[in-house]
């Protein structure tokens, strides 16, 4: 219900332009956790590439700027999240020819859908949200296709754990670290291809 609020309110009053539908692989610096037992500590160790898919629209703001809101399935580390973004993005910056750089920004909004294992389900929030930005490079096949790589950083503000009271411990290269409080980052390497309307 909340996508399709946020997707019909702009949808409703404005043109779109295109449609992007995309896939990539997401590198989230929130990785598999591990539990409070004996003497393991929880925390979050380092995550591999995770999946990701989503589909975007573009709706004109007035010269090269449009609305891009876009909605994705990512995973990030154990957890999977249904992910609703609203970036402004600067369309054709540089363009030579068939080719274009695109530029973009702006907040997201992250609903938990699950997770894996049961380290995944604990002390993990419903809800995330951050702000992210991006740029990408788009060729045009035929006047109304065109194929777009580029790449995205979304960085959480938020704390994503229920931990109430947070402790420090030495982290990596002898570095304090706070436990129980963690902040989503994920770098996504995306490929898409763009329909003209």
């Amino acid at each position: 219900m909340a996508a399709v609020f946020v997707f019909a309110t702009p949808l409703a009053g404005q043109d779109v332009t295109d449609i992007t539908l995309r896939t990539g692989i997401g590198f989230s610096s929130v990785g598999e956790g591990y539990l409070p037992f004996g003497d393991e500590r929880y925390g979050y160790r380092g995550a591999a590439g995770n999946l990701l898919v989503g589909v975007d629209f573009g709706l004109p703001l007035g010269g090269a700027l449009a609305l891009r809101p876009g909605l994705s399935y990512v995973r990030k580390g154990p957890k999977r999240y249904l992910q609703l973004s609203l970036p402004v993005a600067r369309h054709r910056v540089v363009s030579r020819g068939r080719l274009f750089l695109d530029v973009e920004a702006g907040p997201w909004f992250a609903f938990r859908t699950g997770a894996s294992g049961v380290e995944g389900r604990l002390h993990i929030r419903e809800a995330d949200l951050g702000f992210g930005g991006g740029l990408g490079v788009s060729y045009g096949i035929t006047g109304g296709v065109a194929i777009h790589i580029g790449a995205v950083y979304h960085m959480g503000l938020t704390d994503v754990t229920d931990i109430d009271q947070p402790s420090i411990r030495e982290g990596d290269f002898g570095l304090p670290q706070v436990e129980g409080w963690e902040r989503t980052g994920n770098l996504a390497l995306r490929a898409g291809v763009v329909f003209q309307i």
